[in-house]
């Protein structure tokens, strides 16, 4: 077979934003059917459905951060059930969409953002626990759609212009109102790019001050429209917590896989010259070095150091990773339709050895425990209006 080496039109082309697109679609339909994540629903799942059909405030009932922003595009669906698929759907969709929140500060080549967001997703497919599964593709963690909006601003604040900065600074007060630990992420991102200069410093400059009033701009959103006003934010340093907290991660993951591939795909992109390689090497070493200043957090620490914390950190690194990867990948100089294919037979595998394939009960919504009770939460929520 003749081997045609890719060209920047071929990587830029539409087609590969369309093919990742399709892609996350068929995900956020299959994902929720599977068998480790269909019928894992608690009641926290429930309370989203809740909010958008009985009461839809600002942000989840009391408390002053996270945005109703999914349930607010679920409102039109009044069915309480319907309402919760379509949420789940909604989830997936743009947590398989997070690695490129990551990758568009890399790259604009529109393949290796394709492809790295495939790898990045079969990698946690294969290597994430049930529970870590649960959370990254079902659960309502706001990092999914905070990371894809995130994105989105980055591609409309450039080449810039008055009317799409100004949307783009819109998307980005959206994102931090979501998700306002956002900007852990972003600004060091931000930063690190600006200072090694791998990015036009005009553009990483505007876009960080983008960025800086979006974050004020979230802040007072929440402080004017939040039901309560007690997230609180301290710290508590010792090699304890942290030792404590990175067993506790490591439970929920095969982390000496995961380190150990990615470390390989990191290599293989230094030894290959990748674009940006120390850029994505500082990214990589700066994700690991977050999570660990996060197991300082108090209100981490109360929580048992929950897995979803540490999922945005995870995905960043990995994203990272595969962008070193996929990179090193060009001197393969395979052909657009084995590569794409070749990712899509990837996460259909993934599908199938990490979550299981589908259910056998496929429809199933809720945890054994939720099942009998929800039915009468629901009727007392809608008799009472419920807050």
């Amino acid at each position: 077979m003749t081997l045609i080496k890719l060209d920047n039109r071929a990587s830029l082309s539409p087609r590969w934003t369309l093919f990742l697109w399709t892609v996350a679609l068929l995900a956020a339909v299959t994902f929720p059917l599977s068998a480790k994540l269909a019928g894992f629903q608690d009641g926290d799942g429930l309370i989203t459905s809740l909010i958008s059909t009985q009461k839809l405030t600002w942000y989840f009932w009391g408390q002053d951060r996270l945005l109703n922003f999914i349930p607010a595009l679920a409102w039109p669906i009044s069915n309480l059930e319907w309402n919760l698929r379509v949420q789940i759907f909604l989830r997936t969709l743009f947590a398989f969409l997070a690695p490129a929140g990551i990758l568009c500060f890399l790259t604009d080549n529109r393949r290796t953002i394709a492809l790295g967001t495939l790898f990045t997703n079969a990698m946690l497919m294969m290597g994430l626990s049930q529970y870590s599964l649960f959370n990254l593709y079902v659960q309502h963690n706001p990092f999914g759609s905070s990371l894809v909006l995130l994105w989105a601003a980055w591609r409309l604040a450039h080449p810039g212009g008055v009317t799409r900065t100004a949307l783009a600074t819109l998307i980005l007060v959206i994102a931090y109102a979501i998700n306002f630990a956002l900007f852990a992420v972003s600004l060091p991102l931000l930063g690190l790019i600006f200072v090694l200069g791998s990015r036009p410093s005009t553009h990483i400059f505007v876009f960080g001050v983008m960025n800086v009033l979006a974050t004020l701009a979230a802040k007072w959103h929440s402080s004017v429209f939040g039901d309560i006003h007690d997230t609180k934010f301290s710290l508590t340093v010792s090699m304890d917590a942290i030792r404590a907290g990175y067993a506790a991660v490591g439970q929920q993951m095969a982390w000496a896989w995961l380190v150990a591939a990615s470390l390989i795909m990191l290599a293989v992109g230094a030894w290959n010259k990748a674009p940006r390689t120390w850029t994505s090497l500082g990214l990589a070493a700066g994700f690991i070095l977050l999570v660990g200043a996060l197991f300082c957090a108090t209100w981490a620490q109360l929580n048992g150091y929950n897995i979803r914390y540490y999922l945005i950190f995870l995905i960043g690194f990995l994203a990272v990773a595969n962008y070193m990867l996929v990179t090193a990948m060009e001197r393969a100089t395979l052909p657009s339709i084995a590569e794409a294919g070749g990712s899509m037979i990837l996460v259909v595998l993934a599908f199938f050895l990490g979550l299981g394939g589908v259910s056998p009960s496929p429809g199933i919504l809720l945890l054994p425990p939720w099942r009998n009770e929800s039915p009468a939460i629901a009727r007392v929520a809608i008799a009472e209006r419920a807050h």
